[in-house]
C-alpha cells in the first residue's frame, strides 16, 4: 500500500536488522533496482526519439523525483515511465515514438477522446516498459498549471537541448496533487517524496504562489500539512499553514471534516466535488461529475470488451464509473481500499489496449 519497503530495507541495512521482514523488504530493494535501471535506460532511448524530432519534453513525477530527490533512485518504486510534452507538439511526439518502434492504439472515438478530455497516451513497445506520455495534466486542474510546469521549467543538457526539469516548486505542487490520484488513502511514499522536495526549497513560498495561482489550496495545503506533522518540517507546515487559511466556505467546510475524521476522510472524489463547488478552476469542470455516469465515447471504447454491443458497453462504463463494481471486477488485498474511478478506467484501459492492439492511423 505505501510502497515504502526498499526504504525500510535500506534503513534496515545501515542499522544492521536482519529478520523475515528484512529479507522481504530486501526483494523490494532489489526488484525497483532493476526497474530502474530498466526505465532509466527506456526513459534515454524516449528522449533521444524526441530530440531527434526537436520535440520539447521533461521527465514527470516518479522518474524525475526518484533521481533528482531521493538518496538512491531505487528508493522510489515506480510502474512505468512519465514524460510532458508541450500540447502542440503531441503529433511530432507520437511520430518520433513511432519510428523508434512504440505503437500508439488510434482509433477515432480515442483520437477524439484524447483531443477532447484526455491528457495521456499509453503505447506500447517491442522494446518493453510502459510509458505515459502526457501532453497536459488532469481534469480536475486548470489548463494552467501545465502552462505553468513549462514557463517555470528548467533546463537539463546533459538529456540534451530540448529536455527540461520541472522547477522544484512545480515539482512539490505536481507531487502533492498527484498524491489524491492513486486512490483513497495517501500513501507513505508520497509524504516522504513531499519531504524530500521540501529539503531543497529555501522556503514555502514558491510553493504557496503556485497553488494559489492555480486554485490548488486545499489538494496542496492538506497534504503538505500532513508531511509537515509526520516529518516535522518547517517547509512543509509553512505551505500547509499558508493555504488551510485561504479555502473558501465549501473548502472550509471539508477541512473540519478532515480535522474531526483524519486525512483519510478526503478522498480524491470529495477533493473534486468540493473544488468545483468552490469555484476553483478546472479544466473539465463540472463535466467531471457527468463522466462518471456517462463516460467520454472513447473511454467506452477502450475499457469494455469490443465484441459486446454499444448499449451494453455503455451501461458497464457508467456503472463502473459510479462503483458498483462486479465482484469478479473488485481488488481484494486485504486492508487496501477499492481503486477510484480513475484509477478503475484507466486499468480497464490499458487491459483493454493489451489484448486488442490496433495499429496507428497515418497522420497521428
Amino acid at each position: 500500500m505505501h510502497r515504502i519497503g526498499p526504504a525500510l530495507y535500506a534503513a534496515a541495512h545501515r542499522l544492521g536488522l536482519t529478520g523475515e521482514i528484512v529479507e522481504h523488504c530486501h526483494g523490494a530493494f532489489v526488484g525497483e533496482a532493476g526497474r530502474w535501471l530498466f526505465f532509466r535506460e527506456g526513459l534515454a532511448r524516449v528522449g533521444a526519439a524526441l530530440e531527434g524530432a526537436g520535440v520539447s519534453w521533461m521527465p514527470f513525477k516518479g522518474i524525475d523525483t526518484a533521481e533528482r530527490f531521493f538518496p538512491r533512485p531505487e528508493l522510489r518504486p515506480m510502474s512505468d515511465i512519465d514524460v510532458l510534452v508541450p500540447s502542440a507538439m503531441l503529433g511530432d511526439a507520437v511520430r518520433a515514438l513511432e519510428g523508434d518502434g512504440w505503437t500508439f492504439p488510434a482509433t477515432p472515438l480515442l483520437e477524439r477522446y484524447q483531443r477532447e478530455e484526455g491528457y495521456n497516451w499509453s503505447p506500447r513497445s517491442a522494446h518493453g516498459g510502459n510509458l505515459e506520455l502526457h501532453y497536459r495534466l488532469w481534469g480536475s486542474v486548470p489548463e494552467s498549471l501545465t502552462e505553468a510546469c513549462w514557463k517555470t521549467a528548467v533546463a537539463d543538457p546533459e538529456f540534451g537541448e530540448h529536455a527540461f526539469r520541472l522547477a522544484p516548486e512545480m515539482a512539490f505542487v505536481v507531487s502533492a496533487v498527484h498524491s489524491w490520484k492513486r486512490g483513497n488513502q495517501i500513501r507513505m511514499l508520497d509524504l516522504w517524496e513531499l519531504k524530500l522536495i521540501a529539503d531543497r526549497l529555501e522556503n514555502a513560498e514558491g510553493v504557496v504562489a503556485a497553488a494559489r495561482e492555480h486554485g490548488l489550496q486545499l489538494a496542496v495545503g492538506l497534504v503538505a500539512d500532513y508531511a509537515g506533522q509526520l516529518w516535522d518540517h518547517p517547509v512543509c507546515e509553512e505551505v500547509g499553514r499558508s493555504l488551510l487559511s485561504q479555502l473558501r466556505l465549501a473548502e472550509r467546510m471539508a477541512l473540519r471534516r478532515v480535522r474531526r475524521r483524519g486525512i483519510d476522510a478526503m478522498t480524491l472524489e470529495r477533493l473534486t466535488f468540493t473544488r468545483l463547488l468552490a469555484r476553483r478552476p478546472s479544466r473539465l469542470g463540472w463535466k467531471l461529475v457527468l463522466r462518471r455516469v456517462w463516460p467520454h465515447p472513447g473511454d467506452v471504447e477502450q475499457t469494455t470488451p469490443g465484441e459486446l454491443p454499444w448499449w451494453r458497453r455503455r451501461a458497464m462504463a457508467a456503472w463502473a464509473g459510479i462503483g458498483m463494481r462486479g465482484k469478479s471486477t473488485q481488488r481484494r488485498r486485504g486492508a487496501e481500499p477499492p481503486p477510484t474511478a480513475e484509477e478503475d478506467r484507466t486499468r480497464r484501459r490499458k487491459d483493454a489496449e493489451a489484448q486488442s492492439p490496433r495499429p496507428p492511423e497515418e497522420g497521428n
